[in-house]
């Protein structure tokens, strides 16, 4: 009884998904109206989908990955991407705190196989065009070649990179959120939203009515019937025990992107791959690949730490989105009267999340 009273009542806004995207939301919606009653659902909490799962890489994007958006993309749209991504990292400090996050700073790098020497070089050939692409958001050079005594012969430094715990950022987060007595959290699955002059949500439980509502689901937009450009991309990762004297600290990519890997203290976490099996990994099932497992592992033995002896200790999947095309911008709009969306992420949630979150509330009103 007492329950559905209080579900009866009218929120001011629903929000459908409890990730980074969607607690920023109710966060920045609270800061302009610490009054509005507000509804966040979500399948469970912790949710399941990205937030939690992800790499805990706080990054804006690689050399080569850039110069792949930049031969696929108008210029003017991959500088305003990678200037989002800044703010949103720069939001997420702010925001959370350092200390929150498990912040470190310690800078990422771009590697290359020793087969790649000819992309190697003409990525490092064009380094400066890059810098002077990227200056009107750094005010400096971001990219340098590393060092001769690197632990990778061929690698390109990346500045202003760093590490985060994920899960420590979003229970920080969850934790601001709820301190506000007119939060109302439900693990409910949503199957259907309406917009119009009192919009209306029905779950696997009941009904809701709002002022608003907005849809941050992600990978799991496909799954409401808002007929959105949105597919669900896995992204698998692993971790190992620890392993004595890792030679290794910082943040890494290879291979466009598609591979990124990190020390854990003295872990070594590895992730990605999915360009091996796009088909396969156009899926929002929590399920491991046995092609891209092996497909990590191998560069993990061959390339990272030939010479180390190491064990898997975790292997786990989130789930991200992109077009269906491979798009990787971002939705923000009003899909019909008060029913608003912010989804895409296009696997850069840690940075874009907060900025996009901004972005909606000011929309919003």
């Amino acid at each position: 009884y007492w329950e559905n009273r209080f579900k009866q009542q009218k929120f001011d806004i629903t929000i459908i998904g409890a990730g980074f995207t969607g607690l920023f939301s109710a966060l920045f919606y609270l800061k302009n109206k610490p009054k509005a009653k507000i509804a966040i659902f979500d399948k469970q909490f912790p949710p399941p989908a990205a937030s939690t799962r992800n790499a805990g890489f706080a990054c804006f994007g690689s050399p080569t990955e850039l110069l792949d958006d930049l031969s696929k993309e108008n210029p003017e749209n991959v500088l305003s991407r990678v200037e989002m991504r800044v703010q949103g990292l720069s939001l997420l400090r702010s925001t959370i705190g350092e200390n929150k996050l498990n912040w470190t700073s310690f800078g990422g790098q771009e590697v290359f196989l020793d087969k790649q020497k000819k992309f190697y070089e003409s990525t490092c050939e064009r380094l400066d065009e890059l810098n002077s692409f990227l200056h009107p958001i750094f005010n400096e050079d971001v990219y340098s070649i590393s060092s001769a005594d690197n632990y990778f012969q061929k690698a390109i430094h990346i500045k202003n990179e760093a590490q985060i715990d994920p899960f420590m950022a979003w229970q920080s987060l969850y934790s601001m959120v709820s301190s506000y007595s007119n939060v109302f959290f439900a693990a409910e699955n949503v199957h259907h939203i309406s917009g119009g002059e009192i919009a209306q949500i029905e779950t696997d439980r009941g009904s809701y009515i709002s002022d608003k509502t907005l849809v941050c689901t992600n990978g799991f937009s496909n799954k409401l019937p808002l007929n959105l450009n949105v597919v669900p991309a896995r992204a698998q990762v692993l971790i190992t025990k620890p392993i004595n004297d890792l030679p290794i600290q910082g943040s890494f990519h290879m291979d466009e992107g598609y591979i990124y890997f990190r020390n854990v203290e003295n872990r070594l976490l590895l992730g990605g791959a999915r360009n091996i099996d796009f088909e396969q990994e156009q899926s929002d099932e929590f399920e491991l690949n046995s092609k891209i497992q092996h497909r990590l592992e191998k560069v993990l033995s061959e390339f990272i730490l030939p010479n180390h002896s190491f064990d898997i200790d975790y292997r786990w999947s989130g789930i991200m989105a992109f077009g269906r095309k491979g798009e990787k911008e971002f939705i923000l709009d009003e899909l019909e009267p008060n029913l608003f969306v912010a989804t895409r992420l296009g696997g850069m949630g840690v940075a874009l999340a907060p900025a996009l979150a901004q972005k909606i509330v000011k929309k919003m009103g």
